[in-house]
């Protein structure tokens, strides 16, 4: 994609020289967490675990029917099975956590009467059987608990700045307090790790989590060391969201720019000269007037102090929209490309190339059909329609000696 001879980047330089690229944030945020997944070994036993629940209900329609069953019989709601950690964004993996969260007595349940069910093979009892004490183990609940604290934040973080109205600044202020919130979790747990560090450290059958008597780890089970994750998750996050690369002073000194804009990151004795060299430099960028936009800001100043007023002067307002064009993320092509598969499926594969491209615009940018008024276009179509009715009309060809008119004629009668 950032290939300097022929990436897209690069492609896409030559069309629009003056064009603002870096990597996008979304994507950023899911390499920073799979390094820091690797980082920590515990969290590849974690994930292999929840492959297997997975595999499960996903690859048997009579495990998923059970699991149901289940649910319904314990007046429980029941969820899909998802997987954590995968090519999906980190949103996705935090609703899978979510999932099993919720479904876990159903799920020990479920896998508790598999394991004695006579009607399954030995091997699938035996699978069934080491699920159901893997969940009932203290290891288990603890790595559950730290993977649903750190994945909450993470997702929160990735649904802002899959955003529409996301600015940069804006992103970059979300990005350092994901940062340190993390470092602040290191001293100070989440609610769930707390829960269950409380639960776990019970004796007896105190030691129940959602009516499953939770038992001691055994020697081959992995704890992920909850604040090594956090730790590694604020480094991470600070080495590949906050470090650009490439352009790495070009870019932070723009971010740096455009917060001048905020009275709130004025100096408290700001003097209107102040934030000069930042107005030139994102004027250059952007090619617009320095002269116009300093004199602008001058005013802004100005009226901040004096009156009060935080609405910005006309002559800073096109370097303003100016600064909430650029792209944080790539979320709007995701979703076009999510479009394109639900609208281009194998049994419509036949679609031309405008005709999936108006379908598209459609989906995306239509309104919604409680906003959508037909009136219109129903009448400028009725009008093409009587102007010329052999349109309208469909020559078909008739099969006179069809091996099937005796029947049709009967129905007709």
């Amino acid at each position: 994609m950032f290939g300097s001879h022929s990436g897209v980047a690069k492609r896409v330089q030559q069309s629009f020289p003056n064009v603002i690229l870096w990597y996008c944030f979304n994507h950023r945020l899911e390499l920073a967490v799979g390094d820091a997944v690797a980082e920590i070994s515990g969290t590849n036993h974690f994930k292999i675990l929840f492959d297997k629940l997975y595999h499960i209900y996903h690859s048997s329609a009579k495990n998923k029917r059970e699991l149901e069953e289940c649910c319904q019989e314990l007046s429980e709601q029941f969820f899909t099975v998802g997987r954590v950690l995968d090519n999906r964004w980190v949103a996705s993996s935090f609703r899978t956590v979510k999932v099993i969260w919720n479904l876990y007595y159903p799920l020990h349940c479920h896998l508790t009467k598999g394991s004695e069910d006579p009607s399954r093979n030995p091997s699938e009892k035996q699978t069934f059987k080491g699920l159901a004490t893997k969940l009932a183990s203290s290891s288990f609940v603890l790595n559950l608990a730290t993977m649903y604290d750190c994945l909450e934040e993470l997702s929160s973080l990735s649904l802002d700045l899959q955003e529409r109205k996301i600015t940069l600044p804006r992103a970059h202020a979300l990005i350092f307090r994901a940062i340190r919130v993390f470092n602040s979790m290191v001293d100070y747990p989440g609610i769930k790790y707390k829960e269950i560090k409380c639960l776990v450290d019970k004796v007896g059958t105190e030691r129940k989590f959602k009516g499953v008597l939770i038992q001691d780890n055994r020697k081959r089970d992995v704890v992920i060391p909850y604040g090594q994750l956090m730790r590694s998750l604020a480094a991470n996050l600070e080495k590949r969201l906050v470090a650009f690369r490439g352009t790495e002073n070009d870019l932070s000194r723009l971010i740096n720019s455009i917060t001048v804009l905020n009275p709130s990151n004025w100096p408290k004795e700001c003097p209107l000269t102040c934030g000069g060299e930042e107005i030139k430099f994102m004027c250059d960028v952007f090619h617009l007037d320095d002269a116009v936009a300093r004199r602008g800001f001058q005013e802004y100043i100005d009226n901040v102090r004096t009156e009060g007023l935080l609405e910005p002067p006309e002559k800073l307002v096109d370097l303003i929209k100016a600064t909430k064009t650029i792209a944080v993320s790539t979320a709007e092509c995701e979703r076009g490309f999510s479009q394109m598969n639900i609208l281009a499926s194998t049994v419509r594969s036949s679609l031309t190339i405008k005709t999936l491209s108006t379908l598209m615009f459609i989906k995306c940018v239509g309104p919604p059909p409680q906003e959508f008024c037909p009136t219109l276009y129903a009448r400028s179509w009725k009008g093409s329609a009587s102007d010329n009715s052999k349109a309208c009309a469909r020559k078909r060809k008739v099969d006179e000696e069809h091996d099937y008119n005796i029947i049709w004629k009967k129905l007709k009668t």
